[in-house]
């Protein structure tokens, strides 16, 4: 399904959300949220921003997790829950799922997230220590105070943002591990992603929900082959707000200075009820700012 709109017969008392056009780029789970976007009265559009391409008969993977069997793993960080499922699933068709188990059942493991948790609990892995923030920064901070040298550190990467993270590991003298159980891409057909660009820029829609770090990248990616990117990153500031599930989400647009409307969990329910709830006084807030600042630069 194209851009398309989303009709439901989804019933909702409260329409918070009547009028407003709202841009979906998640590629997992795009219908369920579209589907409740829709029940609080908005006109949604589904954009997938990332096509997700499975590496599970990758030669890199392989490697890369026969390394984690033949070491001793002294800490193990998992990413996402999806992807941890689906690299034991990988490894159980290659013989060496009871390996990896017994591997990480040894070591200090850390999940990002509630979701990456249940992943390992559902395997009998018990996580040692999860941080409350989701973020990739908060677990840097558990390392600060730790002696990394030599340790050997198995990483499931996720998005594009843990080449930083994994590089202070390094620099304190671990031994990193980087396993990738799939990646992203730009969709094979950028036609909507462009028409999109073209719709924040013109400011034809009011929001942009992600769900992802990629996501956001590529939608810039794509701007930036319009040489379009300073346009949506100013319709970003003052018009269209873009929605992210969470902080690592939201990075990309936090270092261009913009601040998107963002849940105070990373939950997907949570997240649509907080757009549904707060996307106009959010939005209107915003417009108020910015015809403030363009009264104060006619006077001055």
């Amino acid at each position: 399904m194209s851009p398309s709109q989303i009709h439901s017969d989804f019933s909702s008392k409260s329409l918070l959300l009547n009028g407003y056009k709202i841009a979906i780029t998640a590629e997992r789970k795009r219908y369920e949220i579209a589907k409740l976007l829709h029940g609080y009265g908005a006109e949604v559009s589904l954009v997938p921003a990332i096509e997700t391409i499975s590496l599970t008969q990758d030669k890199e993977l392989l490697q890369n997790s026969r390394l984690c069997i033949d070491k001793e793993i002294d800490f193990a960080i998992i990413s996402t829950g999806v992807g941890f499922k689906n690299w034991i699933y990988t490894l159980q068709q290659w013989g060496l799922k009871e390996s990896l188990i017994g591997k990480l059942s040894k070591a200090v493991v850390i999940p990002r997230g509630p979701k990456s948790r249940s992943s390992l609990r559902s395997f009998g892995i018990k996580e040692s220590w999860m941080p409350e923030s989701e973020s990739f920064e908060e677990i840097l901070d558990y390392f600060s105070s730790l002696d990394l040298e030599n340790k050997k550190i198995l990483v499931q990467l996720h998005g594009n943002n843990e080449y930083d993270f994994i590089k202070v590991l390094k620099d304190k003298g671990a031994q990193v591990i980087p396993v990738r159980i799939y990646r992203w891409s730009l969709p094979k057909y950028l036609t909507d992603l462009e028409n999109l660009v073209q719709d924040i820029v013109d400011k034809k829609i009011d929001s942009v929900v992600f769900t992802s770090a990629p996501a956001v990248d590529n939608l810039l990616k794509v701007a930036d082959m319009g040489k379009k990117r300073s346009l949506v990153l100013e319709s970003f500031k003052d018009y269209v707000v873009p929605c992210c599930v969470g902080t690592v989400t939201s990075s990309t647009l936090i270092s261009e200075g913009i601040v998107p409307l963002m849940p105070p969990k990373a939950r997907l329910g949570i997240f649509i009820k907080y757009i549904a709830f707060n996307l106009v006084d959010f939005k209107s807030n915003r417009l108020s700012i910015a015809g403030s600042d363009i009264l104060e630069i006619v006077n001055n």
